[in-house]
C-alpha cells in the first residue's frame, strides 16, 4: 500500500481539503488505545504474521473508551491474503468477499479479552473507501473515529491517513446530495451515517444509531466537515443520489446477509457469536442447536428468517 496507490492528482482546493482532513486525522490514529486493544493487536499479528500492515481499532469500545465488558472491534489490513493466511480457502474467501471477519477471546485478569477483526487487504481498502466504491460500509465506517493501534512503519502511516482521508471525503460527498441544502455539519452526519447503516443488517434505528454516534463527539464532525470544504452539490448529482441510495440498501443487505454466512464458517464457534451478537443488540434470543452447529449452511437461511420476523434485524 503506497500513496501512489491511494491518491490520484487534485486540483488545489481539493488539495488543500486533503491536507486540512489529513491533519485532523493524522491526530486522531495517534489516540491512546489502552493495554486491552495493545494486546488484542499483539495477538491478531500472532496469527498473520509479517503480512499485517495496520491495524485500526474503532467502534463502540473505543468510542466510549469500555473495552472492559465489550467486544473489540480491529480492521487488519494486510500485504497480501496468501501471505496472510498461507491456505487457499480462506486467502480465496477473503479476495471474493472481503473482509473475513474473525472473533478471539483471551484470558485476562480482570475479564476476558473478546475481539473481533476483519481483514482486508490494503489494496481493497483503499478501493472500498474510495467514491469508486458504491457500497457504503467502509467509507461510512472510517468516516468515523478510529485509531491505528499498529503501525509497520512511516509509509504504512502515510498510507493508512491518506486512505481514512478519502473515506471522509467520499462519506460527506455522498451525505451531501441527500440532505438539503444549506445543511448543518451534524445534520449531514447524522443524516449520512442513517443513510450508510440503512444499507445493513442492523438490529437497532439506524437514524438512533447515527445520532447516538454523532452526538458523542459534535465538535469533531464539525471540524472534519470544515476542513472538507466541499462545494455543494448540483440538481444532477441530487437526482443520482435518489436512485443510488435504494439501491445501495438492497445491495448492501444483500452483501451483509452474503458475509453473515460466511462468517458462521470462518469464525471459531460462528453461529454461537453470530447469535449471542443479534441478542446483544436487539434482545432477540435464538439457541444454537446441534444440528445449526454441525450444517450451518443448512440451517442458517430458516434461521435468519425466523430472526427477521422476531425484529432481530431490519
Amino acid at each position: 500500500m503506497t500513496r501512489s496507490a491511494v491518491q490520484n492528482p487534485s486540483p488545489p482546493d481539493e488539495c488543500a481539503s486533503r491536507t486540512a482532513l489529513a491533519a485532523l486525522i493524522a491526530a486522531e490514529i495517534d489516540a491512546p488505545c489502552g493495554d486491552r486493544a495493545v494486546r488484542a493487536a499483539a495477538a491478531v499479528r500472532a496469527r498473520l504474521g509479517e503480512s499485517v500492515l495496520a491495524i485500526l481499532y474503532y467502534g463502540a469500545c473505543f468510542r466510549g473508551r469500555a473495552d472492559i465488558d465489550g467486544l473489540l472491534d480491529l480492521y487488519v489490513l494486510v500485504d497480501d491474503y496468501h501471505q496472510a493466511y498461507r491456505r487457499l480457502t480462506p486467502a480465496l474467501a477473503n479476495a471474493l468477499l472481503p473482509p473475513n471477519v474473525f472473533y478471539l477471546q483471551l484470558s485476562a485478569p480482570v475479564a476476558p479479552l473478546r475481539l473481533k477483526y476483519a481483514v482486508i487487504s490494503a489494496r481493497d481498502f483503499v478501493r472500498h473507501v474510495s467514491p469508486r466504491c458504491f457500497q457504503a460500509s467502509l467509507w461510512a465506517r472510517f468516516a468515523q473515529p478510529c485509531a491505528a493501534v499498529y503501525l509497520r512503519d512511516t509509509a504504512a502511516r502515510v498510507a493508512v491517513v491518506d486512505a481514512l482521508t478519502t473515506a471522509v471525503l467520499t462519506f460527506l460527498t455522498r451525505a451531501q446530495a441527500i440532505v438539503p441544502a444549506p445543511a448543518d455539519a451534524l445534520l449531514l452526519w447524522r443524516t449520512g451515517l442513517a443513510a450508510s447503516y440503512a444499507t445493513e443488517l442492523r438490529p437497532e434505528d439506524p437514524a438512533l444509531a447515527a445520532a447516538r454516534i454523532v452526538d458523542a463527539a459534535p465538535e469533531r464532525y464539525r471540524h472534519f466537515t470544515t476542513a472538507a470544504a466541499l462545494p455543494p452539490p448540483d440538481r444532477r448529482t441530487r437526482r443520482r443520489a435518489r436512485l443510488t441510495w435504494p439501491l445501495r440498501r438492497v445491495h448492501g443487505k444483500l452483501l451483509n446477509l452474503l458475509r453473515l454466512v460466511k462468517a458462521v464458517f470462518t469464525f471459531e464457534g460462528g453461529v454461537d457469536y453470530v447469535l449471542w451478537k443479534i441478542e446483544r443488540h436487539s434482545g432477540v434470543r435464538v439457541e444454537a442447536t446441534d444440528a445449526m452447529r454441525r450444517h450451518p449452511l443448512l440451517h442458517i437461511w430458516a434461521t435468519a428468517w425466523r430472526l427477521y420476523r422476531m425484529g432481530a434485524f431490519r
